[in-house]
């Protein structure tokens, strides 16, 4: 919106990360991004592309995770980019940044600054991955009837002004 994007950051962390959340069993993933925005600064998204997926893996307590973030744009009519939303969840904090500040916010996964920074260039459905070639996780693959708990999809998106019809971080 007006250039910059919506990151989220959960109180006591040094990154960021896109705002959204996990996808339910059984659940669309636009919806989810929906509920989640919803849950996340009390205001209704409305869904208009998709951009990009992004996958990581990590290890966290001695449990290895991997996910795959769903990255879409929208449009949340009631927000204004000269103040963050305010947090429906006391631990997230909400804040603007311009694309050249995804870094220095350590946005996460890494290679999520390079399907936006892809996305404000214009080239669509970006897929990056912070796995490095001949890794082998440890985690299963989701399946339809049923998901390993450490496998996670992120519904995440952001955000730009309505009237320009879907482009670039709200620039123009």
């Amino acid at each position: 919106m007006n250039g910059k994007v919506l990151l989220a950051h959960q109180r006591g962390t040094d990154n960021t990360f896109l705002p959204g959340g996990q996808i339910g069993m059984g659940e669309k993933a636009d919806a989810a991004l929906i509920r989640e925005m919803y849950e996340e600064i009390g205001e209704t998204a409305i869904l208009k592309q998709f951009i990009g997926a992004v996958e990581c893996t990590w290890t966290e307590n001695d449990q290895d995770n991997h996910e795959i973030n769903l990255v879409f744009e929208l449009f949340i009519p009631n927000l204004d980019s000269s103040k963050p939303p305010v947090s429906q969840e006391s631990h997230f904090e909400f804040m603007w940044v311009e694309p050249v500040e995804l870094k220095a916010h350590n946005l996460q996964p890494y290679p999520m600054i390079e399907c936006l920074m892809n996305w404000e260039c214009g080239y669509h459905a970006y897929w990056g991955s912070s796995l490095q070639e001949g890794y082998i996780s440890r985690s299963r693959i989701c399946v339809l009837n049923g998901c390993n708990p450490y496998w996670w999809w992120i519904i995440q998106g952001i955000f730009t002004d309505q009237e320009l019809g879907g482009n670039h971080f709200g620039s123009g």
